[in-house]
């Protein structure tokens, strides 16, 4: 029950570590400026190595704490997606509690990369830790087909403790949604493709691909996809925000001519302002299939990010 009262940090202090790693990378008395130069960035790399275990390893220790206090602050700020934040040993916030798929879809604020993490604890002196809610995998599902996630969260022992609450979406595009939307956050690689298949559903994951043309990204550098991978109901299938005129016009090939891969075009104005309520929109129109969406939290400080697509 400790873990659920207090954030626990590690036991070495950033002036520790960071000594560490000098004296294992010396310099030598005379050393010329490329020679101070390499060591330095050997210096670098070496922490942010030393970082990263330390990220992953505090993450595990404070998996209940994290979960209490994202449920806390998605109650409090109404934002129901939110899933990473930065504390300090005490666990109080320095950086703003985040939703990285709201920071993605808006293009800015995004979360810290390793090295922004390296540069913000050298700038402070002092250990910070990006952490997550030990639930950081949201799933989408409309409220038609509740019976079924619910039943498959059960058969897999995932229903314990678990809140489904409706989706929020703006009420001019609910308007065009076939139902209401519901969401349930669950630890990240629990369920997957084979076991929605099996109750005749789809799985479709939720993501973000970066974008070098600033016309179709609009200026943001990310678009937003939905990824159905093939299974015993359904062939591969992307979905997509763009027309395939915009991809065309801006020098890009459609992914339907690059792949063997069949897309489905969203409407773009309910995709640039909700991406889950576009991909239900279109899906539902074309296939027989309940969806279920999937999205799991980025985490760049292990790696996790958009990449270019």
């Amino acid at each position: 029950m400790g873990q659920l009262e207090h954030f626990i940090a590690p036991d070495i202090k950033y002036q520790q570590l960071y000594q560490d790693i000098l004296t294992k990378n010396p310099l030598s008395a005379g050393a010329a400026l490329w020679e101070v130069g390499q060591t330095l960035t050997q210096a670098g790399l070496q922490l942010e190595a030393e970082l990263k275990e330390i990220f992953i390893q505090t993450q595990q220790v404070n998996q209940d704490w994290a979960e209490g206090r994202f449920r806390v602050l998605r109650e409090g700020e109404g934002k129901q997606l939110l899933d990473g934040m930065v504390v300090d040993e005490e666990g109080r916030a320095v950086i703003r509690p985040w939703s990285s798929f709201a920071d993605y879809t808006r293009g800015d604020d995004l979360p810290p990369t390793l090295g922004e993490m390296r540069n913000l604890i050298t700038a402070q002196g002092r250990l910070l830790f990006p952490v997550t809610p030990s639930r950081d995998s949201f799933l989408f599902w409309l409220y038609s087909d509740q019976a079924s996630v619910l039943q498959l969260l059960v058969e897999e022992r995932l229903d314990q403790g678990l809140e489904t609450k409706p989706y929020a979406i703006e009420p001019s595009i609910a308007q065009a949604m076939p139902d209401m939307v519901m969401t349930v956050s669950i630890k990240r690689g629990k369920v997957g493709i084979g076991k929605f298949a099996q109750k005749g559903m789809v799985l479709g994951i939720v993501g973000f691909w970066e974008h070098t043309h600033s016309d179709l990204s609009e200026g943001r550098g990310y678009i937003g996809k939905v990824r159905v991978e093939a299974s015993k109901l359904t062939e591969h299938i992307e979905l997509s925000p763009l027309e395939k005129r915009e991809v065309i016009l801006s020098g890009g090939l459609p992914m339907d001519e690059k792949h063997n891969v069949t897309v489905l075009r969203m409407d773009p104005q309910i995709a640039r302002r909700d991406l889950i309520a576009a991909a239900f929109q279109k899906f539902t129109g074309e296939s027989k299939h309940p969806l279920v969406l999937r999205f799991n939290a980025y985490r760049p400080w292990l790696g996790e990010f958009p990449k270019h697509g």
